[in-house]
């Protein structure tokens, strides 16, 4: 089974983000947009996943949500993942609670590296869309660099989600296997 670690976005901020898919598709290129009901923040891919390791999968989740406080996100900016010559990935930003996130990423890759380990530095966005042609590549880099401070909303992450894959002709569908509760902040004086 395909699973990954996530934090979904609400439908509040998916469909501010759905909301420029025109003004990008302006741009020439051949994009395949997320569907909204699909736009979250990837903290983990562990890729293939045998059954009988899916236990191990929850205890990790679950003791990394214990270490962490509920936060707030907010997000922000649009760019691109590639070069300037073959952009692969657009994407949205992550501002206020980025470091959190981080955070969280960390936390996952230390208790479930086993699984998948990453290969590079965390680096939290929401993917917008994968580019299969970029056609004119200058149209689309103008429309990506002119949304950089776009502001899509913020909300409150209030837990982690364990989340399975399946491939089909329309995409991905994603299904939610189990969600876990980040802590409550302590109380600062």
């Amino acid at each position: 089974m395909r699973l990954f670690a996530a934090i979904d976005v609400p439908s509040e901020v998916s469909e501010r983000i759905c909301s420029i898919f025109g003004r990008l598709e302006s741009g020439g290129a051949k994009l395949r947009f997320t569907a909204r009901e699909n736009i979250h923040i990837t903290l983990k891919f562990l890729g293939e996943v045998d059954e009988e390791r899916i236990p191990d999968v929850v205890k990790g989740m679950r003791k990394v949500a214990n270490q962490h406080e509920k936060f707030t996100v907010s997000v922000e900016g649009v760019g691109y993942f590639g070069n300037s010559s073959y952009p692969r990935v657009i994407w949205a930003g992550i501002s206020e609670g980025r470091d959190k996130v981080v955070e969280i990423m960390k936390s996952l890759e230390r208790e479930l590296g086993w699984a998948r380990r990453e290969g590079k530095p965390p680096s939290p966005h929401i993917t917008i869309a994968r580019v299969k042609q970029s056609g004119d590549v200058h149209r689309l880099l103008r429309e990506v660099e002119g949304m950089e401070r776009v502001k899509f909303g913020e909300f409150h992450v209030n837990n982690i989600l364990l989340k399975s894959s399946v491939l089909g002709m329309e995409g991905p569908v994603y299904r939610n296997i189990e969600r876990f509760p980040l802590r409550e902040p302590e109380l600062r004086l």
